[in-house]
């Protein structure tokens, strides 16, 4: 059986070096090709590639095409059985590549296998307690001494004061993947005074906190445990895509393979049939929803996913386009909106773009109308990201639809029996967090 594993790569420095010397270590038991598609990286990586490791074949892009970049190396597939699509900074173990091919050997119907993707680092937590009114949240404004680390948790979003902060309520959790007893520090400000305690460990400090920014310390303390980036992807409510999992620590609740409504582009396994049939991905989709967008063409045409526990893989997760830059703000939001407008019923594809509009008059109000208000210099950045979110997607809607014909004509199941749309019922249900802002 012959796999060819692809790996789009720019500017991935040193991870892009370990994520290809793991695939090149996997256990296979047939063929294994290994191909990176540079995308006109300057950091010297690709060279790097070429140097050391020249089992890999590399194809030069004539310029930063993005991940569907991966076309380039997968519009030929004579003779190839499985696509592998990885991520540069995620690290495949051994045996995850021939766990996820046992898989899709057993169900012809299945067109990708996806594993386990767990964050890279083991992560402790700060647990935030916070006493006030049912609707009670603070304004995060910075982080200290937590190395990399994760929010999640009710009423956690990410807003922009100065830079990026994030609001959070009672119940979230901060998970940093510094070392035992490393003291973490967070600037705090409440919308109304309350009452905040940290926790962790055996740690717990408590402080009252107003509308003035406070610092509040905690020593880290707990056991160090895998935190879950994805178990198979879900696409729910307005085309939202879901990490299945995302940011819960590992554990019983994930052990169990199950079908799930898409796959995640940092990992997965897909059948080359599957790819002839749905198609590539759209190019026009720059990052992300690309594998969102192809999972829902793969589902019109009866295609199936399944999630495989054993099979495992680390990702670092958004090093090379990080939360918070506009590049991610843009991209996410136009291409969710395109994708319901290529793939859902007219109904949902309308009622998610207007969704789209409804959130950037929220987001106008909260941003600049409430904080001139309060005599507060407005902080107009992600309202003004949401709005070139919609003209991209405007400006690519006419292109678009006329594929929406050609995908929704050539459709084999009816909408109704489809896993998408929040329809879908996880077997292991938890809170999922969506990676929106």
């Amino acid at each position: 059986m012959r796999l060819r594993a692809v790996v789009v790569n720019y500017n991935g420095g040193a991870e892009v070096l370990g994520g290809l010397r793991a695939l090149l270590a996997s256990d296979w038991p047939g063929e294994l090709e290994v191909v990176v598609v540079d995308n006109g990286s300057t950091d010297g990586s690709v060279e790097r590639i070429e140097a050391e490791l020249p089992a890999v074949r590399v194809h030069r892009s004539p310029g930063n095409l993005g991940y569907p970049a991966v076309n380039r190396v997968v519009t030929d597939l004579d003779g190839v059985d499985l696509v592998a699509v990885v991520n540069p900074d995620a690290v495949v173990a051994p045996d995850c590549l021939r766990l996820l091919a046992d898989a899709l050997a057993i169900d012809p119907g299945l067109g990708a296998a996806c594993p386990l993707i767990l964050l890279d680092g083991d992560y402790r937590e700060v647990a935030v307690g916070l006493d006030g009114t049912a609707r009670a949240s603070l304004d995060l404004l910075a982080v200290e001494g937590a190395d990399r680390w994760h929010l999640t948790g009710p009423r956690v979003r990410r807003r922009w004061q100065r830079g990026v902060a994030w609001t959070i309520g009672d119940g979230s959790v901060l998970r940093s993947t510094a070392t035992d007893g490393t003291v973490v520090a967070l600037r705090l400000r409440a919308h109304e005074p309350s009452r905040v305690t940290l926790r962790s460990g055996g740690h717990e400090v408590a402080v009252d906190v107003d509308r003035r920014a406070t610092t509040v310390s905690v020593p880290l303390g707990g056991p160090a445990v895998p935190v879950v980036q994805n178990a198979g992807s879900v696409i729910g409510v307005h085309g939202l895509g879901l990490n299945r999992g995302y940011h819960q620590p590992d554990g019983p609740t994930f052990a169990q393979p199950t079908d799930v409504p898409a796959w995640c582009g940092a990992a997965v396994l897909l059948r080359a049939g599957y790819l002839r049939d749905a198609g590539l991905f759209d190019p026009r989709w720059f990052l992300y929803y690309e594998d969102t967008d192809l999972s829902w063409r793969g589902l019109l045409r009866g295609w199936r996913y399944a999630y495989v526990p054993e099979a495992r893989v680390r990702h670092a997760h958004s090093t090379t386009i990080g939360h918070g830059s506009a590049l991610y703000d843009v991209q996410h939001e136009s291409n969710r909106l395109l994708t319901v407008a290529k793939c859902a019923p007219a109904g949902a594809a309308r009622a998610a773009w207007l969704e789209s509009v409804r959130l950037v008059g929220r987001q106008l109000r909260g941003d600049v109308v409430a904080r001139l208000r309060d005599r507060r210099a407005p902080e107009p950045v992600l309202t003004t990201r949401r709005l070139r979110a919609l003209a991209r997607a405007l400006r690519l809607l006419p292109a678009v639809l006329a594929d929406r014909r050609a995908v929704r004509g050539g459709a084999s199941v009816v909408d109704a029996d489809l896993p998408v749309l929040g329809r879908w019922h996880d077997p292991a249900p938890g809170p999922d967090d969506v990676e929106q802002p």
